[in-house]
Parts: structure tokens; C-alpha cells; sequence
């Protein structure tokens, strides 16, 4: 996918931190869609997190550690963050679908680095529910880049 097609359609939803101008000029920098199965996508991190004792925490405490998507009901619970668990439950119904069948979410946005950490940029909720409904795989527009972590600070951070 173009990276100026990428930047118009998803840049508007992006809520993490994202430097738009580096990603343009980053030369190693490529957006492609990829299906992950339910075992990789359950370790992608959130922009969620705990501090050691389990308690919320900024992206940028020196003790706070993400999120990974197979956790995150569980513990958003655990700490208090109704309005993330009530929408992952919501999206979990809604995934369920009729007569049993589970329906695909739109695809999140997920960035991923040299390491390959990956973190969701959109649609964490989403691949929340995904896991919640254990649906077998995703596909995922996946940004890739060497110099992520000029990009996103959750991997200078945490990858």
C-alpha cells in the first residue's frame, strides 16, 4: 500500500503518536496487509499499561509495561478501565454474530520493528474481541519500519 494512501485513510483514527513526516521520508518504510493467526496476534501489545505492582499506568512510566492483546480483558478489568472492557464486550457480541459464526473486524492498524515487536496503533478493541471469540486469524494493515522507534515512542520505550 502507497504510504500517502495509508496516511489519508487510517492517519485520521491513529491515536497513538505517530510522526507522520518521518514515516514519509523513512525510506525503509513499507504498509502491507498480513494474516496473523490467533497465537501471534495474542501476543501484540496494546497502548494499555500496567506498572509492576498491576496497577494503570502512563506509556511513558519508567515501570509501565503494555498490554499483550490475549491479556487485555483481564486486566483492563482488573484495574479499572470499564470503558475499554465495555467496549471489547460489545464488539465481542457483535463479532459473535448470528447462529454462531464470527465475523471479521475491520482490519486494525499494527506497527511492527526490526525486533519484531509488534504494537496495535488501531484497533485494539477489535483484536480484543478477535481473541475473546478466539477467531483463528486476522489480517492487519502492518506498518513496517526500521526506525520505529523514531516513529512511535511505545518502541523506543518497550521493544
Amino acid at each position: 500500500m502507497d504510504k500517502d494512501v495509508f496516511l489519508k485513510t487510517y492517519r485520521p483514527h491513529l491515536k497513538v503518536i505517530f510522526n507522520s513526516d518521518k514515516f514519509l521520508q523513512d525510506q525503509t518504510a513499507v504498509v502491507n496487509i498480513k494474516r496473523f493467526d490467533r497465537k501471534q496476534y495474542g501476543r501484540f501489545l496494546n497502548p494499555w499499561y500496567l506498572n509492576r505492582s498491576g496497577g494503570a499506568a502512563n506509556y511513558d512510566e519508567r515501570e509501565g509495561h503494555p498490554i499483550p492483546v490475549r491479556e487485555a480483558l483481564r486486566k483492563l478489568d482488573r484495574v479499572g478501565h470499564a470503558d475499554h472492557v465495555a467496549k471489547i464486550e460489545a464488539l465481542t457480541e457483535l463479532l459473535k454474530g448470528d447462529n454462531g459464526r464470527v465475523y471479521d473486524p475491520l482490519m486494525p492498524v499494527v506497527g511492527v520493528d526490526k525486533r519484531q515487536t509488534h504494537f496495535v496503533f488501531d484497533g485494539n478493541h477489535r483484536l480484543c474481541a478477535a481473541h475473546e471469540v478466539s477467531q483463528p486469524g486476522i489480517y492487519v494493515v502492518l506498518v513496517e519500519s526500521d526506525i520505529m522507534t523514531e516513529l512511535n515512542p511505545d518502541f523506543r520505550l518497550h521493544s
